[in-house]
């Protein structure tokens, strides 16, 4: 090819690259060239020239590929010149001594004679070129090189140059010089000379002599410090790759700087600092890279954010505020902004142009990462290994290491932000999740880095959790999963008293004004952070991210509260002074006994402290539902034929049980014609697939999936060793409805909920209730636990009919028995049981007529007295 002919001039420009590059850094401004005055610098120094460092990256990158790719031809190069010294310089030798015999001394015209025949016999020498150009790079100039006694007498290229130049000396010294003074003696000396440079071409020495990267090695210094300002602050992308490709070339040829034999004696320390610097560099390498992954993803984030429909919601609010901010202060109304998705137009390419920059880099850089360090044919399926002493470094292997090292940091820093940290909203952590994802593809698309399996590995469990077999508990979950639950269970035990959960948007929801506040807090505008965290969209979020992992951890956390609760509920209702109050609660409910007893458990704290347990412990188990169902929703989506949505949507009587019935239960629904007459339109048929109607489907207990969870009776088997414990918990509740804790409740009917959100009580009656019946197995226990849920509405309605009579008594005046009635027929109807039940204790015009004071804004017999019904109320 062209390699060969082309490598004088190749060497020429890697010469020059390397000169210029050696005369910046010697006329550098942190060498002092700056401080000298004027007229003592050169004409054409400007220390502008050196204020960014990607004027030094194209000269440093330019020479180290040149002289790379020289090395890495050296055998063709050998080839080739060998050749022409056999064939061509010698017949031109021949000629040009044949006439310059006469007038040369007899002694040069046979020197003459024997350099042909040497020039002639060079046809096989190209092995031995090879060699000596090998071992001069390897061990310098002077210890074994071109200029050692022993590397010259191996070489018979070097022996040949030293015996030309000791006759070029003699004819300079002979006669003054006379006989060069002859024409055709001048011409066979310019002959020879340019016969010298194809025999140091041959061999190397020319390239080790003017191409040499051992000569930047009293710059590294400023060479990292260029690296660093051209990663920080850089306008050029490649100026990273050239400089990191520079440095490692000066670490890999770091011997040559030895100045004569005697340096031996420090070549261990060379070579320890070169190893040094190598590592150094190494590390910088992995460091841009891993900012290029950085930019890529605040890119990606960015052009994410600007196009989710989420986003232009923000943008109107944010512009509707500010519009109103400004009509307040009286200042011009602000400027129009783009819609959502403009930035990421064609028409406007400055949005992207980060984008495209950072990919750049990042392509100069694991294209260098991928670089051949070996100078010779690279085999396939290996990494390119630099040799720097007795080390050897594998820069892939390095940014492999960067790439899962900032999957490792950035993932986690996706769910929790500032200081102390706090979870993140799951759709924002989505979106930065599936950007962090696209940036490690980029990167893996020039090396092989599995970073699917790694982020597998990070979200999915400790070591081994994937070969789990058995029946036994799985092993422990991921630290995210862990952190991302805590903080679920943390932000739904320490919920405001204003936000409620609303079952029939299955949501939590902000009621009324919310309470006092702390010197110096400040209200959040719009839904509160329990409210976005705890919506439909946000668990999605969650469990699309950490998958069956991230919701078996949910579900295990929410599990271990609600047993804590429930703890805490059968302390109470085990108590030695409170248990004979709750029995006389239970024989006086239906003759008004029951109030003496109740005024004892009220003052002393005991029916405040059952009803905010309940509370607690409803609230958990409304998230646990919530989540169940997310988890299902995101299991549909990704797989339909996961095992994991099995166990936790269908876990009655364990997890052997439920994989059994796994497969069928989970089989998409089959695809069907849409027909508006007889079917629902195709892309509505979510909550027609089998594994919904598994989650829904009624059961002795009522709809809700926790009364059949089999871990949530598992984890209370500690708790409830025997139901005797739990036995007055249908006379204790309503007991509860004479508790200070009830005064503050109101109705809100828009809602179907409890403000404070008391309507949960009826998840955690009928959860203690299911705990409590007996195994899961017993064929008595469902029936064991409707009948306590039916003691539970028989009394509480015996007791607010009684205080409903007597409204107008101090004791009863402030309680709201109108939204007591409400939520006794949501707990009868949740519970599934009869109507006819409920009618015989509470009959339907009571709540009827509680329903229309609520709607009339009655909701206690305070309201009816500040405010009592007048004909014209129906006007």
């Amino acid at each position: 090819g062209l390699a060969a002919p082309k490598a004088p001039l190749a060497l020429a420009a890697a010469a020059l690259a390397r000169d210029e590059l050696l005369w910046a850094l010697r006329h550098a401004p942190d060498r002092g060239a700056a401080a000298l005055p004027p007229k003592y610098r050169l004409k054409h120094y400007a220390a502008e020239n050196f204020a960014a460092a990607d004027q030094l990256a194209p000269l440093a990158g330019a020479f180290a590929q040149l002289a790379a790719q020289l090395r890495r031809e050296r055998k063709v190069v050998a080839d080739y010149h060998v050749r022409y010294l056999a064939t061509a310089d010698a017949e031109a030798c021949g000629a040009a001594g044949a006439k310059a015999r006469s007038a040369a001394p007899e002694a040069l015209a046979s020197t003459l004679e024997g350099l042909k025949q040497r020039l002639a016999a060079l046809k096989d020498a190209s092995d031995d070129a090879t060699a000596a150009s090998r071992r001069a790079e390897r061990d310098g100039r002077c210890v074994s090189g071109d200029l050692a006694a022993a590397g010259v007498a191996s070489s018979r290229l070097a022996t040949l140059r030293m015996d030309w130049r000791r006759a070029h000396a003699a004819l300079a010294i002979d006669g003054k010089g006379k006989a060069l003074e002859d024409g055709g003696v001048g011409e066979v000396c310019r002959f020879m000379n340019k016969a010298l440079d194809h025999t140091a071409l041959a061999d190397g020495s020319l390239l080790l002599q003017h191409a040499d990267a051992g000569a930047l090695w009293p710059f590294r210094h400023l060479l990292l410090q260029n690296l660093d300002h051209a990663v920080q602050k850089g306008a050029v992308a490649e100026a990273p790759a050239q400089l990191v490709h520079a440095l490692l070339e000066t670490a890999r040829y770091a011997r040559r700087s030895l100045g004569h034999p005697a340096c031996e004696h420090d070549a261990i320390e060379l070579e320890t600092d070169a190893r040094s610097l190598a590592e150094a560099t190494a590390t910088k390498l992995a460091s841009a890279v891993q900012g290029c992954l950085r930019a890529i993803t605040g890119s990606l984030e960015q052009l994410a954010a600007q196009i989710a429909p989420v986003e232009a919601a923000y943008r109107l609010e944010r512009r509707e505020a500010a519009i109103k901010e400004a009509a307040k202060k009286g200042l011009e109304k602000p400027r129009e902004q783009p819609p959502a998705g403009y930035e990421s137009m064609p028409r406007n390419e400055r949005a992207i142009a980060p984008l495209i920059r950072a990919e750049t880099r990042l392509a100069s850089l694991l294209e260098l990462a991928r670089w051949d360090f070996s100078d010779g044919p690279r085999r396939p399926g290996t990494d390119a290994v630099l040799v720097v002493g007795d080390a050897k470094l594998r820069p892939l292997e390095y940014a492999r290491a960067a790439v899962t090292t900032f999957l490792d940091r950035e993932i986690p820093s996706a769910f929790f932000v500032d200081d102390p940290p706090r979870l993140q909203r799951p759709t924002s952590a989505e979106r930065t999740y599936g950007s962090l994802m696209g940036a490690a593809a980029r990167a893996a698309g020039y090396f092989d880095v599995d970073y699917t399996g790694h982020v597998l590995s990070l979200l999915g469990g400790p070591p081994g959790w994937r070969d789990h077999k058995g029946d036994e508990p799985l092993p422990g979950f991921s630290s995210l999963s862990e952190r991302c639950a805590a903080a679920y269970v943390a932000t739904v035990r320490s919920l405001p008293p204003h936000v409620v959960y609303a079952p029939q948007h299955k949501c939590w929801r902000a009621a009324g004004a919310p309470g006092p506040t702390k010197k110096g807090e400040k209200l959040e505008a719009g839904p509160t952070r329990a409210e976005k965290l705890l919506s439909a969209p946000e668990l999605d979020a969650l469990f699309r991210v950490l998958g069956a992992d991230g919701a078996r951890c949910l579900d295990a956390h929410l599990c271990r509260a609600a047993v804590d609760e429930m703890a805490r509920c059968k302390k109470i209702l085990g108590s030695k002074t409170a248990r004979p109050l709750f029995d006389q609660v239970r024989k006086g409910q239906l003759s008004g006994a029951w109030v003496p007893p109740a005024q004892e458990l009220k003052q002393a704290g005991v029916l405040d402290e059952l009803l905010h347990a309940c509370l607690r412990l409803g609230n958990l188990l409304a998230l646990k539902n919530l989540a169940r169902e997310a988890h299902a929703r995101a299991s549909r989506d990704a797989a339909p034929h996961l095992m994991d949505s099995a166990i936790l949507c269908l876990d009655a009587v364990g997890a052997g049980a439920a994989c059994e019935l796994a497969p069928p239960w989970l089989l998409p629904p089959p695809k069907k014609p849409h027909d508006p007459t007889y079917h629902p339109p195709v892309d509505d048929d979510a909550a027609d697939g089998p594994l919904f109607k598994a989650i829904m489907a009624p059961t002795p207990f009522g709809p809700d999936p926790y009364e059949r969870d089999g871990n949530l009776f598992r984890e209370a088997a500690a708790v409830v060793e025997d139901g005797d414990a739990f036995r007055p918990l249908p006379w204790a509740l309503a007991a509860a409805f004479f508790a200070d804790g009830w005064k503050a409740a109101r109705w809100l009917p828009d809602l179907a909920a409890l403000a404070p959100g008391y309507h949960v009580v009826a998840h955690a009656l009928r959860a203690l209730a299911h705990v409590s019946s007996g195994p899961l197995d017993d064929p008595k226990s469902p029936a064991r636990a409707q009948q306590t849920v039916a003691d539970f509405v028989a009394a509480g309605a015996a007791i607010v009919t009684h205080m409903r009579i007597n409204e107008r008594e101090a004791l009863f005046v402030d309680l709201p028995l109108r939204a007591q009635c409400a939520f006794l027929e949501l707990a009868a109807v949740d519970a599934n049981l009869p109507r006819s039940y409920l009618e015989a204790h509470l009959p339907y015009p009571v709540i009827h007529s509680a329903l229309m004071d609520i709607a009339m804004g009655h909701q206690t017999a305070t309201d009816d007295i500040k405010h009592p019904f007048t004909p014209a109320v129906f006007d």
